[in-house]
């Protein structure tokens, strides 16, 4: 397994970690880099150019860890474009689920970013949960719907 650090316009970094594809990718405050491999930076550099709007085709990311319905969430996550969101029970009800099954496995996402669960706020507009803290999810939506 192989760990890459990636600064970010949120003064984050992302920590990358690579074994038969993106495995994970994480928010750290971990300023130790280590040089990425192009194919991924590359994915990067057009993800942040495009302010959310490419994202990494789906076979780049090692998913082999998520269950069919993370799976299938996840899809559904990656069609909502940036600058956009979606409620929880949006997700639920398209999924025939409860939405905290939704903000559960939401929570599970290992692929910050590239499976866009910061998109996912609750039905009466607040922001609801992230796993990287609710400061960082406004600042990313802010940054996406500002493109």
């Amino acid at each position: 397994m192989e760990i890459f650090h990636y600064e970010t316009p949120f003064n984050k970094w992302l920590t990358i970690k690579v074994k038969e594809g993106i495995s994970s990718i994480d928010f750290s405050d971990n300023k130790e880099e280590k040089i990425i491999t192009s194919k991924i930076q590359d994915l990067l550099i057009l993800f942040f150019s495009s302010g959310g709007r490419v994202l990494p085709p789906w076979e780049v990311l090692n998913v082999r860890f998520y269950s069919h319905f993370q799976i299938k969430l996840y899809k559904k996550v990656r069609k909502i474009k940036a600058g956009e969101t979606s409620s929880y029970k949006e997700l639920a009800e398209k999924l025939c689920c409860h939405p905290r099954i939704i903000g559960r496995m939401l929570s599970l996402n290992r692929h910050a970013l590239f499976i866009p669960c910061h998109r996912i706020i609750r039905k009466n507009g607040f922001l609801g949960g992230y796993k990287w803290g609710r400061k960082l999810k406004e600042e990313i939506i802010t940054w996406e719907t500002s493109y």
